[in-house]
């Protein structure tokens, strides 16, 4: 889904930077069509690995939980291993509170409730702050 995301938001002329832990990267080709994307609509790009720097004045925070699959293949303990390494990769509260005022929270339903996203945020589309 993220692969297909990046180069779909990119495609459309939006700035678009990716997080996600250390050894979940997406797939090369779509990293690429996502920056070539870019470039041809004079939008930005970008991945780091801060979830917070992410959501800092963000519009949008689209979450998708992540798998290592490109850095473990089928191995299903390694993959395991790796996402208990990496705690705390959830959007919270707190998070969407870095993003703009009116922020919203969109996921590609279904989420999985407090393992990608806060039960709280789940609705966030419907809250905004004063």
């Amino acid at each position: 889904m993220a692969n297909n995301l990046v180069e779909l938001m990119t495609r459309t002329g939006m700035d678009v930077t990716l997080t996600h832990p250390e050894k979940f990267d997406l797939m090369p080709e779509a990293i690429q069509m996502a920056k070539d994307n870019a470039e041809a609509h004079g939008s930005k790009f970008e991945i780091v690995h801060d979830m917070d720097e992410v959501c800092k004045d963000a519009d949008v925070i689209y979450a998708k939980g992540w798998g290592p699959i490109m850095f473990t293949g089928n191995d299903e303990e390694a993959g395991l291993k790796l996402i208990d390494e990496n705690p705390g990769w959830i959007v919270d509260r707190r998070r969407m509170e870095l993003g703009k005022k009116n922020a919203i929270y969109m996921h590609c339903m279904p989420a999985d409730r407090d393992i990608e996203v806060t039960s709280e945020v789940y609705g966030w589309t419907s809250i905004r702050f004063i």
